[in-house]
This record gives C-alpha cells, structure tokens and sequence, in this order.
C-alpha cells in the first residue's frame, strides 16, 4: 500500500509494495525503487500527490517554496517543513489520525527536478 517515488532523472510514481507498512509513503531519492510512469509535466519546484481516486501527482503551484513537498488529502493543501537534523537522503510522510506529515530533507546535491 506504500507508494514509493525516486528522483532519478525526474520524479517516477511507482508500484504498491505489500511490503512497506500500508500506512506510509516513502520518497527514495537515487536509491531504491525505479518504477513506472514518469511525469514530466510536474514543475521542478514542488512535487504534489493527492489521496483521492487513487494517487496522482498533480499540477503545481508557483506560489510554492522550491522544493517543497505538498500533500493533499481532502481537507485541502498542507506545506510541510524541512527538518535537517534528520537523515538526508530519504524523505518518509506518514498519516496519523487523518494526515500528519514529516519530511526528510534531501541531500543537497539531489534537487527535486521533473
């Protein structure tokens, strides 16, 4: 039930893995999974997902801090943070009664690019 995406030569949504808890959604960057359709549609500096009818990446905002990432469940737009004191090289967002968010920053020479 995870959804995995990887920056590699732009953001890929990738397959369900029975695997990973059903409760989380895992952003690998170069490591990991590289699976699936790619979206080149999705500006570099945000990268959005919505929980509805499935998930779908979906257009972005220019309003937006450049590398931000933006989830969407039904009760409308959240920005999450950055928090630097953790690992840099993966990004995990995990809902919690309802959606609750935590981000991983990226390392610095990985930018979120379509």
């Amino acid at each position: 039930m995870a959804i995995h995406i990887q920056p590699l030569q732009g953001w890929h949504v990738v397959a369900h893995f029975p695997q990973v808890s059903p409760v989380a959604i895992h952003i690998q960057p170069l490591w990991g999974w590289h699976v699936g359709a790619h979206f080149p549609q999705v500006a570099p500096v945000a990268i959005h997902i919505q929980p509805l009818q499935g998930w779908h990446v979906v257009a972005h905002f220019p309003q937006v801090a450049p590398g931000a990432i933006h989830i969407q469940p039904l009760q409308g737009w959240h920005v999450v943070a950055h928090f630097p004191q953790v690992a840099p090289v993966a990004i995990h967002i995990q809902p919690l009664q309802g959606w609750y968010f935590t981000i991983y920053r990226l390392v610095n020479k990985i930018r979120l690019s379509a």
